[in-house]
């Protein structure tokens, strides 16, 4: 297909194949990205993130309109809790949910999210009102972890589709509920 042809002349297979010792993950031509934990660890999400940005540095959400991000755990999933029944509780919203609790991995966080939110861009995996953009998981969960990044949940917003995203609207009123009305808050508001 022409897709798999772009995919085999963009990416070598060591961008779409990696084992560690912490962590085996792989990326095909139908836009699903898998990461299984060996060890589950600061060490094993910063892996997971470099193997993530390097692909969507690439383009590879370019390529597929989006993708699928399966992953395997090896302690139990956790979801961002203040969006707990608004968002879809996917093994993606709960990586990312788990990497956020690592501080110094925020800023690789952050560079997913930069890469993957683009509007009209879907995670393959949701349908109907759970489906949304890229990139989602990871803004909102930097958004609750640590008041500095409330800017990502408006980057978020600003790449919705507004249309179709619905669970959108939950997170302005999550964030008051957590911080209060604050400069930072409101902006998520008015982006």
């Amino acid at each position: 297909s022409e897709k798999s042809a772009a995919f085999n002349k963009i990416f070598a297979p060591g961008d779409v194949f990696i084992q560690t010792e912490n962590i085996i993950a792989s990326a095909n031509t139908n836009g699903t990205i898998r990461i299984r934990f060996i060890v589950e660890g600061d060490t094993g999400y910063s892996e997971a993130l470099d193997f993530l940005n390097n692909l969507l540095e690439k383009g590879y959400n370019g390529l597929f309109g989006g993708f699928t991000l399966l992953v395997r755990f090896l302690a139990e999933p956790m979801f961002i809790q203040q969006l707990k029944g608004d968002f879809a509780p996917t093994t993606c919203h709960a990586f990312f949910a788990k990497a956020v609790q690592y501080p110094a991995l925020r800023e690789k966080v952050k560079h997913y999210a930069d890469l993957a939110l683009r509007e009209f861009d879907w995670y393959h995996d949701l349908d109907g009102e759970e489906n949304t953009v890229p990139g989602t998981f990871a803004a909102c969960a930097l958004a609750f972890a640590d008041e500095s990044y409330i800017h990502m949940a408006g980057q978020y917003g600003r790449e919705s589709d507004y249309e179709h995203q619905y669970n959108r609207l939950a997170v302005p009123p999550a964030l008051v509920k957590e911080y209060g009305i604050t400069p930072a808050v409101a902006t998520v508001f008015f982006n």
